[in-house]
C-alpha cells in the first residue's frame, strides 16, 4: 500500500499486487481532492494544463501489453487552459467514467465564458502506444479565444464560433474535421 500526499494533505491512496510469474497486477487508486496541478508537467510542452480537483476510485489490472482500467473520477473546478493559445475551458461536474481502459464522454460539455462545447465519444486506452481518440464536437457561438495580448500568447483577442466536428486517430496522428463559422 502507499498513500500520495499534496503539499502535507492525504489526497490518495494504492493498493496494488504484482504477479512476477506472469507479469500480471491488479491495483486500486482512491483520490479525495486530489489537486490536478502535478498532472501539468505531462502537457506542459504542449503548452497546456489543468487545475481543480480530483476524487474518486479506480481499478487497473492486466499487464503492460493489455492494462483495463475501470472505475470513475469526479472533477471539482476543473479547467483546461492554455495562456498560449488564450484558451481556459470548464470542464463538466459529471463523473469522467472509464470502462474497460475507455473513458466515454456523453454529452461531456465544456465552458468557456457563458458557452458549451459538448463533446460526444470515446478516448480507448487499451493499447498505452497507440491510444485513440473519436469525438464528436458540437458548439453554437462558442467563446473559443478569450485572453488579453502577453509575452507567452500564441493567440489573444476574443473569438467566438459555431463548430460542428470530430476529431479522429491517435495523439500523434489526429485528423480534426469540421465546420467552423
Amino acid at each position: 500500500d502507499a498513500f500520495i500526499s499534496f503539499d502535507d494533505q492525504d489526497v490518495g491512496s494504492i493498493s496494488a499486487v504484482y504477479h512476477d510469474q506472469d507479469g500480471s497486477y491488479q491495483g486500486d487508486v482512491a483520490l479525495t481532492d486530489f489537486p490536478l496541478a502535478p498532472i501539468n508537467v505531462f502537457l506542459e510542452e504542449a503548452g497546456f494544463g489543468l487545475r481543480g480537483l480530483a476524487s474518486g476510485n479506480l481499478s487497473l489490472a492486466g499487464d503492460s501489453q493489455r492494462p483495463r482500467l475501470s472505475g470513475t473520477i469526479d472533477l471539482n473546478d476543473a479547467h483546461f487552459y492554455s495562456p498560449v493559445y488564450g484558451v481556459d475551458f470548464l470542464m463538466d461536474e459529471r463523473p469522467l467514467t472509464f470502462a474497460d481502459s475507455r473513458l466515454h464522454f456523453k454529452d461531456y460539455l465544456l465552458k468557456s465564458g457563458n458557452t458549451d462545447l459538448r463533446v460526444n465519444g470515446d478516448i480507448d486506452f487499451a493499447d498505452l502506444e497507440d491510444i485513440r481518440l473519436d469525438f464528436r464536437l458540437r458548439a453554437s457561438d462558442f467563446e473559443l479565444i478569450n485572453a488579453r495580448r502577453n509575452n507567452n500568447s500564441l493567440v489573444y483577442g476574443k473569438v467566438l464560433a459555431d463548430f460542428d466536428g470530430s476529431a479522429q486517430g491517435t495523439l500523434s496522428n489526429m485528423i480534426v474535421r469540421g465546420n467552423l463559422d
